[in-house]
């Protein structure tokens, strides 16, 4: 009767876990699909490049066809090194004026006036936060350099 009970009670656990597990991923799903309707809208048209600058150590990160109403754009470049890890640089876009942003961004540490380049090792990540009167969307994509 013992043996019985526990293995009634180890079926319903697992039902319990099978049910839960199943509602999470239909939930997860819905939301996915509903995030790329939104990327899809508002994004599609964005083309970002990362390219190699003419100074060492320094790359150009260009934004283009950037959706109109966009009040600012926060971006995040990840990529490792040879000798300090996983390292990256952040920083915030406010005045868009233009549908088109450029910048050169030095890929390494400064202070007191003496600056280290980082050896790059591997591809460059890039995460684009979108923000304006349609609200937040974000980009990403992974450059070779």
């Amino acid at each position: 009767m013992l043996i019985f009970g526990g293995v009634v009670v180890f079926f319903v656990v697992l039902l319990i876990f099978y049910f839960n597990s199943r509602k999470t991923s239909s939930v997860d799903e819905v939301e996915k699909k509903v995030n790329m309707k939104e990327k899809t809208t508002v994004l599609k048209n964005v083309e970002v490049s990362v390219d190699r600058a003419k100074k060492r150590s320094t790359i150009v990160l260009s934004i283009s066809n950037i959706p109109d109403k966009t009040e600012s754009i926060e971006y995040e470049l990840t990529y490792p090194t040879k000798d300090k890890g996983l390292q990256g640089v952040i920083g915030t876009i406010d005045e868009l004026k233009v549908s088109t942003y450029t910048k050169e961004i030095f890929l390494g540490t400064c202070s007191s006036g003496a600056c280290v380049e980082h050896k790059v090792d591997g591809p460059i990540s890039v995460i684009l936060r979108f923000k304006g009167s349609y609200g937040e969307e974000v980009l990403e994509r992974e450059f070779k350099i």
